[in-house]
């Protein structure tokens, strides 16, 4: 990995919330929850809340591409 500088201002757009899918994983289970319009901070801190001792968090946000399938774009831990 190489971080550039770069110019903060050379975006057009940028959404403060948006849709996200939590997984828990512990003991070799796994759940996942589904949480939409909401900011990246409060999933994180919802996940954190909500994690047993011992229980990995992977938090991915979900879209779609542009035909139109699901999917999810990994944030925070590894793909289930």
């Amino acid at each position: 990995m190489e971080p550039r500088l770069v110019d903060e201002r050379d975006t057009m757009w940028e959404a403060v919330t948006g849709d996200f899918r939590i997984f828990l994983i512990e003991g070799g289970g796994v759940s996942a929850f589904d949480v939409e319009g909401v900011t990246f901070s409060e999933v994180e801190l919802w996940a954190r809340e909500n994690a047993g001792r011992g229980t990995a968090i992977s938090i991915a946000l979900r879209e779609s591409n542009d035909r139109g399938q699901s999917g999810l774009r990994w944030l925070i831990g590894e793909p289930v």
